[in-house]
């Protein structure tokens, strides 16, 4: 049977062809009816409607890709082929690769099927996907932190990375002065110029902080640099914190502590609308010692607080059961982080207690 190719609009096969077809060394290549899902391929590619294929239909090698190919050597004669003495391209025939599918077609673009390559990919799931996502975070974090180390450079080099870093502390002033780089704030007070805070750095690295003239402890720096800045943003951190630094440690007096805790406790009780609150204000104080004990050095005796409540609520506004008025009271306060007796009774921190326990 004279072979003819079924693929739309296509003359391979016909007489009127015949020279183009040998010019071009045209072959076919029969549907695979034997494979009912490749065959189905085949159908569905050739934009051919209504055509159902047979076993004598064939496609011819127009239609198909050159990778789709595979030359194999081909002869009856036993003896010939195994030792393949001939030479001769009439015995070398092109062959389809198992599960090929016909993707060029002399049809419209809109009726014609290209068969795309499928992509290699390694993000074949979710799991791949991620770890692939914590490998470049990882690699970005590194390459960041190689790239913030300042323990190696020079001051001069510290002193060009802060002049260019564009997330440093406003207000700042740089300067290398004696082998040391210096960090420092100048505040003007009635036209007066001075230091409000300053930041000292050796050669070795070594960090030295100063406000108002005090030298500040190494504790206030502490969980950002042990000894020694390591790195560009330890030191932009350390230049916050001291800048948002508005008081000194130095220690209140007892009397400037009794006035203040006096007058805190007035504005507590000050503040009561009903016998309820006033009830929670006194049980939420916690009840331990005989004394509201201030930086565990200074102390305010209870009845005072007492005396503060008779002053503010007379006999007959108020009835709390004797048990639940608590007759010691104790009110924890950290002189650390404060200067003045103003700022320091902000830290004042009740506890609950319960009051069946007075």
């Amino acid at each position: 049977m004279v072979n003819k190719c079924a693929a739309y609009g296509c003359k391979s096969g016909y007489k009127s062809n015949a020279a183009i077809d040998a010019e071009n060394k045209v072959s076919f290549h029969s549907y695979p009816v034997n494979d009912p899902e490749l065959c189905a391929k085949w159908n569905k590619a050739n934009p051919r409607r209504d055509f159902i294929p047979s076993r004598h239909s064939k496609m011819c090698s127009l239609h198909f890709r050159p990778l789709d190919f595979v030359d194999k050597y081909s002869d009856t004669n036993s003896t010939r082929y195994k030792n393949k003495t001939s030479n001769s391209e009439s015995r070398i025939k092109r062959e389809l690769k198992p599960g090929t599918i016909p993707t060029i077609f002399n049809a419209p673009s809109y009726a014609s099927t290209i068969e795309h390559l499928p992509r290699p990919t390694t993000n074949l799931s979710a799991a791949c996907r991620r770890e692939g996502e914590i490998k470049r975070i990882n690699e970005l974090e590194n390459e960041f932190n190689k790239s913030d180390q300042i323990i190696n450079l020079s001051l001069e080099e510290i002193l060009y990375r802060l002049k260019k870093e564009t997330s440093a502390p406003s207000g700042y002033q740089y300067q290398i002065f004696e082998n040391s780089l210096v960090l420092y704030e100048i505040h003007f007070d009635n036209c007066c110029p001075h230091i409000k805070s300053s930041i000292t750095i050796d050669e070795q690295k070594n960090i030295s902080l100063f406000n108002k003239g005090r030298e500040v402890s190494k504790s206030f720096v502490e969980g950002i640099i042990n000894k020694k800045v390591d790195t560009m943003n330890q030191l932009l951190n350390v230049m916050a914190r001291l800048k948002n630094l508005q008081t000194d440690h130095a220690k209140v007096t007892f009397d400037e502590a009794k006035a203040a805790a006096k007058q805190q406790l007035k504005c507590c009780l000050g503040s009561v609308d009903d016998e309820k609150s006033l009830f929670c204000k006194i049980v939420d104080m916690l009840v331990i010692e005989d004394a509201i004990i201030i930086d565990n050095n200074y102390c305010v005796k209870s009845h005072d607080v007492k005396r503060m409540i008779a002053e503010r609520f007379s006999p007959g506004d108020i009835r709390i059961p004797h048990h639940a008025v608590p007759n010691r009271v104790r009110i924890r306060i950290s002189t650390r982080a404060f200067a003045s007796a103003e700022s320091f009774l902000a830290g004042i921190r009740h506890s609950t207690i319960d009051p069946l326990r007075v």
